[in-house]
């Protein structure tokens, strides 16, 4: 009886879905310690600290250059994968406005490059070539984006987890030799360059399911899709363009008070706690946020709420009791 609820369990695509995102997870984990560790053996705690600095200048342009629109994106092709025509609006829409947000802001990065290095990693640093190569990789990184999120409204997780392993392969590859090689100017490299090397393996999985490029057509663009996604830029504005620029003032405040190895010791520290919850959120957003979006009764959406929530809490219980028990054994 035991080894068959095991088997059923086995069975459920929560259980693949959440194994698979156990070894991706783990894998992104390792690879960032491994990644920070080479960091702090070739450049120290400062270049620690410009790493971070420029981690969440890179946050804040992704969340404007999507416009804010990567959940409701994923809503729009779960509601509407069945529909060729109108899952080909929305694509060739969203396309199109990123492509020329992001060109716009490639050009906005090119021609202000010393204004940004200055203040991203202040008047003491250098760095303005970094922003030129920024402008070049970005619009193929925000495509990136787009073309993870449509893979993951078709409800292909298992691809979605590959490409994102594949990525993280890349990265600490990447990061390895450009750090060992270039120092502190290839730990900036090493955040622009995997991202948008992600774009190739992106594109290879989302045409195992559909023709990318013929379904972009400009007749296709569709006002009244962008104005119905909008309804997600200000949440998305607001906690990812805002968020890491409050993480950058308070790096440039330690740097000015404390000193920029004290700003490195604090962005380590931050890097660390930044895994803490990165499993459960991204089970979530993969397998229990679009299991909601395909329930289109509203009652049903209610029920499949409640019930998480209650699941939620039951392990939120859990952790505490685990953490109280072994706190005082300790």
């Amino acid at each position: 009886m035991k080894v068959k609820f095991i088997k059923s369990i086995s069975r459920t695509p929560l259980f693949k879905v959440s194994s698979l995102n156990s070894i991706s997870v783990l894998l992104k984990i390792g690879i960032g310690l491994i990644t920070s560790k080479v960091i702090a053996i070739f450049i120290g705690p400062s270049g620690m600290a410009l790493a971070g600095n420029l981690r969440n200048f890179m946050t804040s342009i992704e969340s404007v250059a999507t416009l804010g629109f990567q959940n409701g994106i994923v809503k729009y092709i779960v509601n509407n994968k069945d529909n060729e025509i109108e899952l080909k609006k929305i694509i060739s829409t969203v396309f199109l406005s990123l492509l020329t947000v992001s060109l716009v802001l490639s050009l906005g990065l090119a021609t202000f490059s010393v204004y940004w290095s200055d203040v991203v990693f202040g008047i003491n640093f250098e760095y303005s070539d970094i922003f030129l190569i920024l402008a070049l990789a970005l619009p193929w990184y925000i495509v990136t984006i787009l073309l993870l999120a449509i893979i993951n409204g078709l409800g292909k997780f298992r691809n979605v987890i590959f490409s994102n392993i594949i990525g993280n392969l890349i990265g600490l590859l990447f990061s390895v030799i450009v750090v060992w090689h270039y120092k502190t100017f290839g730990a900036l490299l090493a955040i622009i360059i995997p991202p948008a090397l992600l774009f190739f393996v992106a594109f290879y999985y989302i045409n195992k399911d559909l023709h990318f490029i013929s379904t972009i057509s400009f007749r296709l663009f569709d006002f009244q899709i962008l104005k119905n996604l909008s309804s997600y830029s200000l949440m998305a504005f607001v906690s990812s363009v805002l968020g890491p620029l409050v993480f950058l003032s308070i790096r440039h405040s330690i740097i000015r008070n404390l000193g920029i190895e004290s700003a490195g010791y604090w962005e380590a520290m931050n890097r660390i706690s930044s895994y803490y919850l990165m499993f459960i959120s991204s089970i979530l957003t993969l397998y229990f946020f679009l299991g909601w979006l395909s329930l289109k009764q509203k009652k049903r959406q209610e029920v499949y709420f409640g019930v998480i929530t209650k699941r939620f809490y039951q392990f939120l219980l859990l952790v505490c009791f685990l953490y109280i028990f072994l706190g005082t054994s300790l």
